[in-house]
């Protein structure tokens, strides 16, 4: 885990060398793609820090880099 400041943001990113998140479900939880019975998340976790991001006025994203990488930037008031 990292978190990064400057004078509008935080960003707070986490990575892992697991297996990572499929790409049809980070476009659901970054608001892509639409919610249908064949395209949702597995599980609960990111769809609490999205809402959590979203009610900051901030944002969740995915990046690869080798490794998954979920980052939430939030503003700094």
């Amino acid at each position: 885990m990292r978190a990064t400041l400057d004078e509008t943001t935080v960003d707070i990113a986490v990575s892992d060398s697991g297996d990572g998140v499929p790409k049809r479900e980070q476009a659901v939880i970054a608001g892509g793609l639409s919610i249908s019975q064949l395209d949702h998340s597995r599980g609960l976790g990111l769809w609490v820090v999205s809402y959590v991001a979203e009610s900051l006025d901030g944002r969740l994203r995915f990046e690869d880099d080798g490794t998954e990488v979920v980052l939430a930037d939030l503003p700094v008031e």
